[in-house]
C-alpha cells in the first residue's frame, strides 16, 4: 500500500492526535457538506485543452480538447473520440453508450457500458479520483480510510491532473483551466480519458508521440 497522506489522516479527524494540515480541513470540510460546489461558468468546466506533463507550453504535448460536449484527440480540429450526451460517454461514430455516470453530490461514478451494469470504473468524492466502487455507509473511520488511501487514483489540483496525491505522485496532465471545482462529470470525462477507458486513448494519445 502507498505511504499514508493527507488525504487519509483527513478521515481520521474524531481520533487523530497530531495537527492538521490545510489539506486535511479540506477534505473534511468537503465530506461534511456532501461533496465540493461546481460553481457556474467554472473554467474548467468549459472548454479546454489537456496536456501530457507538468506544463502547457508545447503544442505537441496536446493530448485532449474539450468543445461542448465533444472530446478531440489533440486539438480542436483533431478527431472526435468522445461525445458526452448527458450522463452518458458515447462513440461519436456508431452512437454506442461506452460509459455512464451516476450518483449524487457527494459520490459519483463511472460505470462501463450503460446503468444496468455492475462494474464501476472510478469513483469521483470533490477533487479526487477512485479506482472502483467506494461504499461509504456501514463502514468505520478506519476501514474508510484503509479504501480511500487503496483506491486513490488522481487528485484535480488547479490545472493539474496527478497521479495519486500532490504529496507523492507526479503531474500526469495540466489543463489550460484550473480543475479543482470542476464538475465531477468534467473529472470523471477526463480521467476516463487518461485511463485509456470509455473511448479515451490514455496518455500521448496524439500520434505526433
Amino acid at each position: 500500500m502507498r505511504t499514508a497522506l493527507a488525504l487519509a489522516m483527513a478521515l481520521v479527524c474524531a481520533c487523530a492526535t497530531s495537527e492538521r494540515g490545510p489539506e486535511s480541513a479540506e477534505i473534511e470540510a468537503t465530506l461534511r457538506a456532501g461533496g465540493f460546489p461546481s460553481p457556474a461558468n467554472y473554467p474548467g468546466n468549459g472548454n479546454i485543452g489537456v496536456y501530457e506533463g507538468n506544463s502547457t507550453a508545447s503544442e505537441e504535448c496536446l493530448i485532449y480538447t474539450t468543445v461542448g460536449t465533444e472530446v478531440h484527440q489533440g486539438p480542436a480540429d483533431g478527431p472526435i473520440i468522445a461525445n458526452i450526451v448527458g450522463n452518458t460517454i458515447v462513440d461519436p461514430t456508431t452512437g454506442a453508450t461506452l460509459c455512464t455516470r451516476d450518483g449524487n453530490e457527494l459520490v459519483e461514478r463511472v460505470r462501463v457500458g450503460a446503468l444496468e451494469t455492475d462494474t464501476v470504473l472510478f469513483t469521483v468524492i470533490g477533487r479526487w479520483v477512485f479506482d472502483g466502487d467506494i461504499v461509504l455507509t456501514g463502514k468505520t473511520l478506519p476501514q474508510i480510510l484503509a479504501e480511500l488511501d487503496q483506491k486513490l487514483l488522481y487528485t484535480f489540483d488547479g490545472p493539474h491532473i496527478y497521479d495519486h496525491s500532490p504529496w507523492d505522485g507526479e503531474v500526469l496532465a495540466t489543463a489550460t483551466a484550473p480543475l479543482s471545482n470542476a464538475s465531477k462529470t468534467r473529472k470523471l470525462v477526463l480521467s476516463a480519458m487518461i485511463a485509456a477507458e470509455c473511448g479515451g486513448l490514455g496518455l500521448w494519445a496524439d500520434e505526433e508521440h
